[in-house]
């Protein structure tokens, strides 16, 4: 006597869209691979609310093969600002990744969910001898358990591991050299968070950079 046995395997999010940057009006395309079994549904939500709903489903469309989630969003306008989830589940399990639409001026940027940490990134031009600070609300920022520096000859970035709410705040990068210094500043607002992959951390990150110029 045989028996069969099913495979069966919790959802899992193999591949995620790289960062992207768009102009008022266009299409933003924003795809994920995915694996499970038996096949997870699969729910896009905005801000809590399930889409495409009835105000997006002109402009809104999902499209989904046996591995492959993609959210289209045609005429990107100023209104589509949100957080963004993709949530795989089925009987084993779930899965969830989560994006920010936010809005750069006549740009918009996705700013994806990372588990551990987010990422501050500021690049001045070809200046000689340029060395960098960084501020959180007034304060300096010193290299330790929380925060990791990593500045070059022309950029610096900053990590915020293991964000909590309490991280929330305005960061300023300052670079200087001999011949005078300029800021660049960013709000960063952690709207929430949980403890583990199924219940993914809500990391909103409102980007607000100024191009940092030194002669």
């Amino acid at each position: 006597e045989s028996s069969m046995r099913l495979a069966c395997s919790p959802p899992r999010i193999e591949a995620l869209p790289e960062d992207i940057s768009i102009e008022t009006g266009k299409v933003l395309t924003v795809a994920c691979a995915f694996s499970g079994e038996p096949v997870p549904c699969i729910e896009w939500s905005r801000s809590g609310k399930k889409l495409p709903g009835e105000e997006e489903s002109g402009r809104f469309h999902i499209e989904t093969t046996e591995d492959l989630t993609t959210l289209i969003i045609t005429s990107v306008k100023e209104s589509d600002a949100g957080v963004y989830t993709l949530k795989l589940s089925n009987e084993h399990g779930s899965d969830t990744f989560v994006f920010c639409l936010i809005q750069h001026s006549a740009f918009w940027i996705k700013v994806p969910y990372h588990e551990n940490f987010i990422l501050f990134e500021c690049d001045t031009e070809d200046a000689p001898n340029v060395n960098f600070k960084w501020y959180k609300s007034g304060s300096e920022i010193r290299q330790s358990e929380k925060f990791r520096i990593l500045s070059h000859l022309h950029s610096t970035s900053l990590d915020v591991l293991s964000p909590v709410m309490n991280d929330s705040g305005e960061y300023t990068c300052r670079a200087s050299n001999q011949h005078g210094s300029d800021n660049c500043s960013a709000s960063l607002n952690v709207t929430g968070f949980g403890d583990t992959r199924s219940d993914c951390a809500r990391y909103c990150v409102f980007i607000n950079w100024y191009l940092v110029e030194i002669s």
